[in-house]
């Protein structure tokens, strides 16, 4: 079911696999069902955010999540004292999402306690919102947003994290960093020249992310609400792809 594309970075003679994962931000369960049955098979992973989980409930959605049979990633970036978290992570535990997210921001002990009752979920650690420009970054953290992602990142590779969240603008610098290339690089802020680039600030287009080291590209609207001239969800996810295989990218199916 799930489709990839294996590219060749010619500068670096390295191959590597970069995935889609849709966001499902629509207010209702009906509608992202919808939205799985148009995507199934062209997207590999479907993300469910604050939007529909506190619309519909978070154990509706991830009941309704699991009897269509799909590889979940649970964006609920949770920021709390590590009682709270522990309690979160162990009440959605029973639903195997495939990933669930935190801030890194929220601290150390927080994030062990994630780790403690993950069950078969991977977690992955938020860094610097992809909305975020750089002088906002400056503002909030006081540094840049490369500076702040990159130790966001050491932190949660050093604690023991599976993948990181970041904008397409960082992957290269993670992806080049001995202490952290052993984590996913999950973007969010894709944006083909034809989508409208909405509230993202630090954006790349699907190839140029790919070409820089993202393993799973976070994609809404641009499928989920194409321009008109583009078409359906389907025909959005396609042209996507199409832009993967146009940058030197080959799709193979898992059997």
């Amino acid at each position: 079911m799930l489709k990839s594309a294996k590219l060749q970075d010619i500068n670096k003679g390295e191959s590597f696999l970069t995935k889609i994962a849709v966001a499902l931000d629509v207010p209702t369960i009906p509608e992202a069902l919808r939205l799985v049955d148009q995507l199934r098979g062209y997207v590999d992973y479907f993300k469910v955010g604050l939007q529909l989980l506190h619309g519909q409930g978070t154990p509706q959605v991830l009941r309704a999540m699991n009897s269509a049979v799909i590889d979940v990633m649970l964006d609920w970036k949770l920021k709390d004292i590590s009682e709270t978290v522990a309690l979160a992570v162990q009440a959605i535990s029973e639903y195997n999402v495939a990933y669930f997210n935190l801030h890194v921001s929220t601290g150390n002990e927080s994030i062990l306690r994630a780790f403690q009752y993950r069950g078969t979920s991977r977690v992955q650690g938020v860094t610097v919102l992809t909305s975020l420009s750089s002088e906002e970054c400056v503002e909030i953290y006081g540094v840049d947003a490369p500076t702040k992602v990159l130790q966001f990142a050491r932190t949660f590779a050093d604690l023991g994290g599976h993948a990181i969240i970041c904008s397409p603008k960082e992957a290269s610098t993670l992806r080049d960093d001995p202490e952290v290339a052993q984590l996913e690089r999950w973007t969010p802020g894709i944006r083909s020249l034809w989508a409208v680039k909405g509230d993202q600030s630090r954006v790349l287009s699907p190839a140029d992310a790919m070409l820089a080291g993202a393993d799973v590209l976070v994609i809404g609207r641009p499928i989920t609400q194409p321009p008109a001239e583009i078409g359906s969800p389907r025909d959005a996810a396609q042209r996507i792809w199409d832009e993967i295989y146009a940058a030197g990218g080959t799709r193979s199916k898992a059997a």
